[in-house]
């Protein structure tokens, strides 16, 4: 009986060491299976992209110890977000009008309408139709031009959404990733460095280039001729003439330099010229004389050739200004032409013909 007892206990150990050995051969077998595996092949990203951020899309992304390659033919971008704009565009246009008595502007319409946009009198052009026996003129006709601002709105993509695909190309050792890792963020610190003293200066500097052409334009310097005077050394003699001739000569120029100013600032006005771009430079200072009617600017040939268009406008002086509203303000080009244009602190005035 105990011989049989002990039969079967040998027979159930062989039995559990069989199975042991069985489950572990088959851990073996999975733990290799999962080593084998390894990274998957391919991975996806999805990246948001703004106009206010610059993103540079990364070829190469690192995860783990896997080292991934862009697949540029699998990008896909998406509008995910749009912006609204608003402006005005500068609507210009003529009208004639015929059988006038005289050439008082207040026969002129001052504001008109052109397809539902209201717009107001620029300036008028008169041309004399008919004189009488003694060569007074008796009637008139009047070129008008108007302008006004058409408003328009816009809209424009603001954020994206990118996916792309990256394809397994190798793998690391963690020496590289370290240093890797180290290697990108410095360049991360100095672009942004780099990057926040680019918009510094650039702000500063365009700000002080805009403050510099707005005083060039309003504000031009007369340009003033300097003399210098060579004083006489002690080897060839001083008398009284030598000592008084540096200082009359400095009290002439001063004395020619007072009117030369008023002149300059207060009996002409900065004169401003269209370029083909529609914006206005600096041409120089046209001159202004006090009639019984009321101002009068004179246009020279000089003035008027160097313009790209024959469009002008005059900034007046407060004073000149206030003066010019009681009575009224013409032009006198060189072809001939008397313009009558409306009064403002600044004149525009279109010069037709020759």
């Amino acid at each position: 009986m105990m011989k049989k007892n002990g039969n079967r206990a040998g027979r159930l150990s062989v039995l559990i060491v069989t199975l042991m050995s069985f489950v572990l051969l088959w851990q073996g077998k999975l733990n290799v299976c999962a080593a084998k595996e390894g990274p998957p092949e391919q991975i996806e990203r999805i990246f948001e992209l703004t106009s206010e951020e610059i993103l540079q899309v990364p070829k190469r992304i690192v995860e783990g110890m896997a080292v991934y390659e862009l697949d540029e033919a699998s990008i896909v971008v998406e509008e995910t977000q749009n912006g609204r704009a608003e402006g005005a565009n500068v609507i210009r246009f003529s009208k004639k009008v015929e059988d006038l008595q005289d050439n008082d502007l207040a026969r002129i319409e001052k504001k008109s309408v052109i397809d539902g946009m209201g717009c107001e009198l620029l300036n008028a052009v008169y041309k004399v139709e008919e004189k009488d026996k003694n060569g007074v003129p008796v009637r008139y006709s009047a070129v008008c031009e108007y302008g006004g601002l058409k408003k328009y709105s816009t809209s424009y993509p603001t954020a994206w959404r990118m996916t792309a695909c990256y394809h397994l190309s190798g793998m690391l050792s963690e020496e590289e990733i370290v240093e890797m890792q180290e290697e990108a963020a410095a360049k991360k610190s100095v672009r942004y460095e780099e990057t926040r003293t680019r918009r510094i200066f650039s702000g500063r500097e365009h700000k002080r280039r805009e403050k510099e052409i707005e005083e060039r334009e309003l504000f031009p310097k007369p340009e003033i001729k300097r003399i210098r005077i060579k004083p006489t050394t002690q080897e060839e003699g001083k008398d009284i003439a030598d000592v008084l001739l540096p200082l009359a000569a400095g009290a002439a120029a001063t004395g020619l330099a007072v009117p030369f100013i008023i002149w300059f600032y207060i009996l002409t006005a900065p004169l401003f010229g269209m370029k083909e771009g529609g914006k206005y430079r600096y041409i120089g200072r046209i001159r202004l004389k006090k009639e019984e009617k009321g101002h009068a600017a004179y246009l020279t040939k000089r003035l008027k050739r160097r313009a790209q268009l024959p469009v002008f406008h005059i900034k007046l002086q407060k004073r000149v200004w206030k003066s010019a509203r009681a009575g009224g303000f013409f032009v006198y080009c060189p072809g001939g032409q008397k313009i009558a244009a409306t009064v403002g602190r600044v004149i525009h005035f279109t010069v037709e013909g020759e």
